[in-house]
């Protein structure tokens, strides 16, 4: 029995659909010289194969696809995209305008200079930003603006393709010699602003994992150095988050409370990390089992920070942690892991995972926020009312003048997904999405759009790369410089930021993750990552704005 798998797939779009989807899966997994493609591009290069040999994708999957996406990603991006625009969001938003408009303007002004259309103009900017939510807004606004532009969707596809190779190795090299070329100190620089808001000084990788949790263990007070001090006075293992939990004193066991001394014989239960006890030993006394202090068990909750209270405070005010002896081991902001200090200052939409007590853990989530986990059903009629509010939305058009304006499909779901966004983070109980089903929402959704946008591209990639590809190699390339130097030069000139910082947001401007590995490893630091966190939910914003703007030029 012979199969006709050309036939079958022509037959089968949606069999042809998940095929490619696999393939581009798979292709994401391969390693070449320690390079792996991001699944994404993995799919879009798979859909590249099969659509050269005439496959087309299913009607409306890129429809659903562009939908989910770009509104998931105003719904991620929701509870932190106002409260830095309220906060300190006036540098970080006007870092990232800068950016983008520079990437606008080189990616135009070289495409013009080529010959290029707009369409393919928008294909190279949104590619050298490795950002898909550009792609995803140009090619709709497109596909609204003119119903037969088919070929300028599969020009702007494959120069998409092409210039996302070129920018992410392009903002990398560039982003690694810049400071060299421009004489600056990543390290110094961190360090300098580690003294400067009296930071920890710290040289640790922010993708380093999380230490050990902390455990339960008792010991018995012998040291004269601990006799008599109150346990709020006394740093029992020297920064390590050690925490006393109860006393036992002649028989009797509580809960300490603020200045009560510490007497030679009371058996303490203490919250260590495992790596830290020989020091709690060694400060403290010897380590015994004491069933009375030992009976409950320490847990970690990953806290959603949501309370109005806590959101704009430093970390270290937050005193209900140390009232029910709990530690705050990890901070996650934007998908970033940021070192817990107590000079951090919260922000809604944290990540914040502490450990303690099970019966005391409960006071800190009240405080703080909501526990994320605990949520697991999604709460689909607000979800799919969000999109239809966003839908309608974007269908809204005004005059002024001669000129029709109005947010289109990706402006309108992008603003419906940041107002729920926010909403939930005010009123966690409001539209509940888990982050697992905002997960499989945006990464189903784009990898729908992009195996449809390789499909399309496959027709003309070849062409495009003998015909054009060292003209989008150099716009490539030079959009990647324009953007990160000319940014550079307005973050420190006009905006006086820290270059530790400064590089950082550069890095989420650019919406380059990998960008930041490299000046987190050449500042010694994971300092850089706040700067990354602040422009990051920006920049998927407005980048996917002006990808849509560009494409009507």
């Amino acid at each position: 029995m012979v199969i006709d798998l050309a036939a079958l797939f022509s037959s089968q779009p949606l069999l042809l659909f998940f095929a490619v989807l696999a393939c581009g899966y798979a292709l994401s997994k391969l390693s070449l010289w320690h390079f792996h493609l991001s699944a994404p591009v993995g799919v879009m290069v798979a859909g590249m194969l099969f659509g050269h040999f005439g496959f087309q994708a299913p009607p409306m999957i890129q429809e659903i696809g562009f939908t989910l996406f770009i509104y998931s990603i105003g719904l991620t991006a929701g509870p932190r995209f106002f409260n830095i625009l309220l906060a300190d969001g006036s540098r970080y938003l006007a870092l990232t305008l800068a950016v983008g408009l520079l990437a606008a303007a080189t990616a135009l002004v070289m495409g013009r200079w080529l010959g290029f259309p707009a369409s393919t103009a928008a294909g190279l900017m949104a590619g050298t930003l490795t950002s898909s939510p550009t792609l995803v807004a140009a090619q709709e606004a497109l596909r609204q603006a003119n119903p037969d532009a088919a070929p300028a969707l599969v020009q702007m596809g494959s120069a998409y393709a092409v210039s996302y190779i070129v920018g992410l190795f392009s903002i990398l090299a560039l982003i690694r010699f810049a400071p060299v070329l421009l004489r600056v100190n990543l390290a110094a620089e961190a360090q300098a602003l580690s003294k400067e808001h009296r930071y920890r000084d710290e040289s640790v990788d922010h993708h380093e994992p999380m230490g050990p949790p902390p455990q339960l263990r008792a010991f018995v007070v012998q040291s004269p150095e601990i006799i008599g001090k109150s346990f709020d006075r006394t740093d029992l293992c020297l920064g390590g988050n050690c925490v006393i939990q109860a006393v036992k004193r002649e028989g009797s066991v509580f809960q300490p409370e603020p200045g009560t001394p510490l007497a030679e014989g009371d058996v303490v239960s203490v919250t260590v990390p495992v790596d830290r006890v020989p020091l709690v030993a060694e400060r403290v006394g010897r380590e015994v089992i004491d069933l009375d202090l030992l009976s409950d068990s320490i847990d970690t909750v990953d806290i959603i920070v949501a309370s109005q209270d806590a959101a704009g405070r430093p970390l270290g005010e937050m005193t209900v942690l140390a009232r029910q002896g709990c530690t705050a081991v990890r901070l996650v902001r934007s998908h970033i892991p940021i070192a817990p200090r107590p000079e951090i200052i919260l922000e809604k939409g944290d990540v914040l995972t502490v450990a303690g007590l099970k019966h005391r853990l409960e006071a800190v989530v009240k405080a703080l926020g909501y526990v994320e986990r605990a949520i697991i059903e999604t709460d689909l009629i607000v979800f799919v009312t969000g999109i239809m509010l966003g839908l309608a939305l974007g269908a809204l058009k005004f005059k002024v003048g001669d000129l029709t304006v109005g947010l289109g499909q990706a402006g309108g779901l992008l603003v419906a997904g940041l107002v729920l966004g926010f909403s939930r983070s005010v009123s966690p109980t409001f539209g509940r999405v888990p982050p697992a089903a905002r997960w499989i929402l945006s990464e189903l959704g784009l990898l729908f759009f992009m195996a449809c946008v390789g499909l399309k591209a496959g027709e003309g990639v070849l062409a495009a790369l003998v015909g054009m590809g060292p003209q989008l190699v150099l716009c490539g390339f030079t959009i990647s410089a324009v953007s990160l130097f000319g940014g550079l030069a307005f973050g420190r000139i006009v905006l006086r930021m820290n270059p530790a910082l400064l590089f950082g947001a550069m890095t989420g401007a650019m919406t380059s993750t990998p960008g930041l590995k490299v000046v987190t490893l050449a500042a010694r630091s994971s300092l850089p990552a706040l700067g990354y966190a602040g422009t990051y939910a920006f920049a998927n914003v407005l980048l996917a704005l002006l990808g849509a703007l560009l494409v009507r030029f």
